[in-house]
């Protein structure tokens, strides 16, 4: 290119480019100041030059795909003999087809009335290009909305008085609605198959069928001239502006409850939603400002952007959520600009020199990423014979909406291309994208199918063993102390300032080793460091398993931080943290200031060298929802839990603690002020070497439990299931608590110091301490209110409904006859004393099933009166197989049983209460159905 500028004289300048009426005619006799013309596939302009005179040679051609042809000759590739300066010649060269842009990531789209076009731009290549224009019959579009999953586009035009719809890259135009007055705007509802459209020349806002069809309705009429609109599908409303007046109205999608919501305004065009924040933002002509407002009402209007920001007259916007941006266009400044959602930082100007600008819409397309270690093409990621030999690579490649598919095989943080034998740098991890979900698990190159996935089958291991040296270790807590670890990666994964969008899926996350210190957090999260101090840090992780994990303080296999002006709130599904080990708190999982989610979860053999070997919330109050915690140790307390802080308020649901140990709470040990929630959570088989077998409340801690069930549970001194003091006052509603011991006092429950517990609907049978199984063995000290419960030995609870007759469990140690195990049966039998003898009014608002999953209250006597039994479960039959509980066992019945036969736990048809088998065993087959024949045509009548 300089060897050409150079010899046509035209310097370092560039060429001279010039509109389309400045030159018109023949390449012949080209020379001084005639011109170029360059020209895309479709015929339309692009650029031109005009050449000042040449007398040393000849000019110099290139082919199409950029190569060096030497010098142009007379009659070759368009060449001709200047006739002004002989001996010129001059070459035209060929007609270069402009390479449509790439359709992968983010796509913006937007109208331009004044162009007549419909255009897009690549965000992550900054690529633009026509999708439609004038020559596809556009005369002034206007209003534009995106069906995503169909792939399609619908946009209106003004002039042509017209509804389009086209593919998303402007093929299969069609029209689908004509006749209209002067449709200035629309949006859809993909759900009910509707157009919305404001009709500015009717002065109504109407809709119709997807596909055009049927007849237009008129949803609000008489309403001035509406101009934009906007739809909010989780409240069925329509918010809409218009085009001369200073409101935002909104309706009910079907019209009614039309309302002025936000008034005082200047000329309102286009406003968005945010539903998750509770917003509405919104353009205003008049002033020049993009501002917002909360949705409830509240707080007043703020202004984001104004003309000190560039602004003039914004018409269209946008809102990008996931990554915190809002886009408008301008139809003075001829341009689409964006800016964060929060006002802060400078505008962007995205596509200038426009004409005018309009409506906006955002597509974001998948592309996939491929990572095989053993891949021998070109290594690029673009299909399973090139992926890149590293997940490192493929994470630096990866733009916003991509995924990156990841074959069997070990990778570690240290490695790439440019370092294929690795860094050895212990600071290397796989850092998380927003917007970019990583999946392990494929079958991956050279194999039958490479895309086919099963985490189990082709496991992929993020190791953080760099020197490949690690020595196995029998007990996790030698972890802390392998010197083969030494020079193992700080945090195999990272993240900082990322959402929920950035997912990690499938992978097994090993040898960590967190041992640095806490200036740089290096010694926390030897697995995984989610790190929010400064920015959110929200990414979801599902299907890993964390396994060998270690860290010298905090998090052995994840650390949580959320502090300061930042936030870090994972999302952790069906994952299994199995034998990682923290020198201080939290063996599996370090919640500070954290509060995320986890959800089907397990935690086993994890060790902690103070508390929470299982999940450590300090100040965080998490969701944790059917995870299970298994033989995991603390060293101090809270072998699964420990929940620290008043801040700590977490929310534990349906969970299984079994078999862990500590020295204080077993299970949980909850302190300085933790209020935490358990519902329909079991506690089996913990220990404790002092108090608290399962759980150990102190200082002021006071959670509140509902339908759980403790047995089994043991403490080397007090509280053989559940031990309080110093303030600390649980409230139990509808528990279980049987054949729990303490050496000490309180084989069920102990309290100390000042606590006031509340028992109601609760079952207390079988507890053991040193005094035998007398009403001390189930409740001992403290001052307890104790109200329509079943308790051994009952003296002095007597009244308050409370009963001391055998509860009747169907089998307290289970067919295998040992207590604190799985097979324990702790449901009621048919003449129990506990069944309809609860108290309605003290069921927690929002809990509506058992601890099975049934009904809370059911008529268990057939007596036509609901009322809930005492204890975790509620008896569900007054014959065993009335699965639609109405006293007999009949076809109804059967055909419920039918329909879930041969399911088990997870199966789309699966039953909980056809699983009626001893033992329960989370299936329904012969053994259900043998007890259901045992009971075929019973009936109390």
């Amino acid at each position: 290119v300089a060897a050409w500028r150079s010899d046509w004289g035209l310097g370092e300048s560039g060429v001279n480019v010039y509109d389309t009426s400045y030159f018109s005619g023949g390449f012949s006799s080209l020379g001084s100041s005639d011109a170029v013309f360059l020209y895309d596939a479709s015929d339309a302009f692009v650029t031109s030059a005009t050449y000042p005179s040449h007398t040393d040679g000849f000019s110099n051609e290139w082919a199409a795909d950029g190569t060096f042809l030497g010098s142009s000759v007379v009659g070759e590739n368009g060449a001709y003999q200047s006739v002004n300066t002989s001996p010129d010649v001059g070459s035209p060269g060929y007609a270069l087809e402009k390479e449509p842009c790439s359709s992968s990531g983010r796509m913006l789209y937007w109208t331009d009335k004044d162009s007549a076009k419909i255009q897009r731009m690549n965000l992550d290549s900054g690529c633009i290009e026509d999708i439609l224009t004038s020559a596809d019959g556009l005369v002034e579009p206007r209003g534009l909305a995106i069906d995503i999953a169909a792939e399609k586009m619908y946009w209106t035009d003004g002039q042509n008085r017209v509804i389009h719809r086209s593919e998303l890259d402007g093929c299969g135009k069609v029209e689908l609605v004509t006749g209209l007055s002067f449709p200035a705007d629309m949006a859809i509802d993909t759900d009910s198959g509707k157009i919305y459209f404001a009709d500015t020349g009717l002065s109504r806002i109407r809709r119709v069928n997807l596909d055009g069809s049927g007849p237009i309705e008129d949803i609000v009429t008489g309403v001035g001239q509406p101009y934009y609109i906007e739809l909010d599908l989780t409240n069925s409303r329509i918010y809409w502006g218009d085009l001369q007046n200073t409101v935002i109205h909104r309706a009910n999608l079907d019209g009614t409850g039309a309302e002025d919501f936000i008034t005082g305004l200047n000329y309102v065009r286009d406003m968005r939603l945010d539903l998750t924040a509770g917003k509405i933002y919104w353009g205003d002509r008049g002033s020049s400002k993009i501002q917002r407002a909360n949705l409830d009402g509240t707080g007043g209007i703020e202004d984001l952007y104004g003309p000190a920001d560039g602004l003039d007259r914004p018409h269209g916007l946008l809102l990008d959520t996931a990554a915190g941006k809002i886009y408008w266009t301008d139809t003075v400044t001829s341009a689409v600009h964006r800016g964060n959602m929060d006002g802060s930082g400078a505008v962007e100007d995205l596509a200038t020199g426009l004409n005018g600008p309009w409506a906006l819409a955002m597509v974001t397309v998948t592309t996939v990423k491929y990572v095989d270690a053993d891949a021998t093409g070109d290594n690029n990621g673009a299909t399973w014979d090139d992926a890149f030999n590293y997940l490192q690579d493929a994470l630096s490649a990866a733009r916003l909406g991509d995924e990156i598919w990841v074959a069997q095989g070990i990778y570690k943080p240290d490695r790439d291309t440019d370092n294929p034998a690795g860094t050895g740098s212990r600071e290397a991890t796989f850092r998380l994208k927003s917007g970019v979900r990583v999946k392990a698990g494929y079958a991956g190159y050279g194999e039958a199918d490479p895309d086919e996935r099963d985490i189990a089958r082709f496991e992929t291991i993020l190791s953080g063993d760099l020197s490949g040296n690690d020595a196995e270790v029998g007990d996790p807590c030698d972890l802390l102390n392998e010197t083969s670890r030494s020079e193992n990666s700080y945090h195999v994964v990272g993240g900082s300032d990322v959402d929920e969008t950035a997912v990690f899926d499938g992978f097994t996350i090993t040898a960590g080793n967190a041992n640095g210190t806490m200036d740089d957090y290096s010694n926390a999260g030897g697995g995984m460091f989610n790190n929010g101090h400064d920015s959110p840090c929200n990414p979801t992780v599902t299907r890993c398993k964390f396994v060998g994990n270690s860290a010298g303080e905090l998090g052995g296999a994840m650390f949580n931080y959320g502090h300061g002006d930042g936030e870090s709130n994972p999302t952790v599904t069906d994952c299994a943290f199995i034998g990682n080990a923290s020198g201080y708190e939290g063996g599996g999982i370090c919640n500070w200031e954290a509060d995320g989610v986890v959800t089907n979860c397990t935690f086993t053999d994890n060790f902690a060298g103070s508390s929470g070997a299982g999940i450590d919330n300090i100040g965080s109050s998490p969701l944790v929802k059917r995870c299970t915690f298994t033989n995991n140790s603390a060293s101090y307390g809270g072998g699964g839990m420990w929940n620290y802080d008043f801040e700590s308020v977490p929310e534990v649901i349906e969970c299984v603690f079994s078999g862990n140990s500590a020295d204080e709470g077993g299970a949980i040990l909850n302190h300085s002020n933790s209020i935490p929630t358990f519902i329909g959570c079991k506690f089996i088989g913990n220990s404790a070497d002092s108090d608290g077998g399962a759980i150990c409340n102190i200082y002021s801690s006071s959670p509140t439990l509902t339908n759980c069930l403790f047995t089994g549970n043991s403490a080397g001194a007090r509280g053989g299931a559940v031990y309080g003091d110093r303030n600390s006052d649980s409230i139990f509603t509808n528990c279980t608590l049987s054949r729990n011991s303490a050496q000490d006092a309180g084989g069920g429950i102990s309290s100390h110091f000042d606590t006031y517990p509340l028992l109601t609907n609760c079952i207390l049978w079988g507890n053991h301490d040193s005094g035998g199984e007398d009403e001390s063995a189930q409740i001992d000290g403290g001052v307890v209110t104790v109200a329509y419960s079943c308790i051994q030995g009952l003296l002095t609870f007597i009244g308050n409904n409370n009963t001391p007759a055998d509860p009747l469990f169907r089998d307290d140690d289970g067919p295998d006859n040992i207590v604190g195990t799985s097979d324990d049966d702790l449901r009621l039998m048919q003449a129990s004393p506990c069944i309809d003898h609860g108290n309605n009014a003290a069921i927690p608002a929002g809990v509506v099933t058992d601890l099975d999953g049934r009904p809370r209250s059911i008529d268990g006597d057939c007596n036509y009166r609901y009322t809930v039994d005492m204890g975790a479960y509620e008896f569900s039959f007054a014959y065993i197989g009335d699965f639609d509980y109405e006293c007999d066992v009949d076809f109804a019945d059967f055909a419920i049983l039918a329909q879930a036969w041969l399911t088990e736990h997870g199966d789309a048809q699966w039953n909980p209460v056809c699983d009626i088998g001893i033992p329960n065993d989370s299936a329904v087959n012969m053994l259900d159905l043998e007890e259901f024949v045992e009971n075929w045509l019973a009936d109390i009548y």
